[in-house]
């Protein structure tokens, strides 16, 4: 294939067509085809750079033109999504303080209903006493189960506000690792370049590592003349 320098994006969609036919259409099964397969793959590479050349100012113009108008916009962005944060801070805090209030009085609530039903047991157990005293055993038994089943529901809180419309909050719970040794292994990543890494080193010969199967790829390689 003729080699065909890049003057008009006419001439490129020509030349990366008939690139991608001679492609499509190459075999490689003997040693003519080898090399004329090495020769297209040479070529290719010097076409690659040659189109990313043509392309690259325009790239370059646009890519100044981004920031310019990025940073613009960040002029005015930036300060708003720092206010959004500020004040979803705010909400935030007041609501977990709501959220403090009303656990402190549901405590309040189950403590005073732990209180009464202990009373009321203690009260039908000083009534049973008095039963089986007078000889009553079946009464006395009747109370004792009365005071094993007794149960205080705490009152109702309401500690809250209306929310404005639009307006949620939710928790998420953010881990902290205190100690990495101690995490269940399906929390923990496989470094995989690391792997990639130690196996290339080796050249043909890769360590024997548990839980790894090596898999041999060719990589072609070609160099622009």
């Amino acid at each position: 294939m003729e080699p065909r320098n890049i003057t008009n994006e006419e001439v490129m969609e020509l030349t990366v067509q008939e690139h991608r036919d001679f492609a499509t259409t190459c075999n490689v099964t003997n040693e003519v085809e080898l090399h004329n397969a090495g020769e297209f793959l040479v070529d290719l590479k010097r076409l690659i750079r040659e189109v990313e050349a043509w392309f690259q100012p325009m790239i370059d113009d646009a890519y100044k033109a981004h920031k310019t108008i990025c940073a613009k916009k960040n002029l005015y962005v930036d300060p708003l999504k720092a206010s959004e944060a500020e004040i979803k801070r705010k909400i935030g805090n007041f609501q977990m303080e709501l959220d403090r209030i009303r656990e402190e009085e549901e405590r309040k609530a189950r403590e005073k209903a732990d209180r009464e039903a202990e009373a009321e047991r203690k009260r039908l157990m000083a009534k049973a006493e008095k039963q089986e005293a007078k000889g009553n055993a079946e009464g006395a038994q009747e109370l004792l189960q009365a005071a094993a089943e007794v149960y205080v529901a705490p009152a109702p809180v309401a500690v809250g506000i209306q929310k404005p419309n639009g307006i949620g909050v939710r928790y998420e719970f953010i881990p902290e690792v205190t100690d990495k040794r101690s995490v269940p292994d399906d929390y923990k990543m496989v470094d995989l370049g690391a792997l990639k890494r130690v196996g290339n080193a080796t050249k043909d010969n890769p360590p024997s590592i548990p839980g790894v199967k090596w898999i041999k790829r060719p990589v072609v390689s070609g160099r622009t003349r």
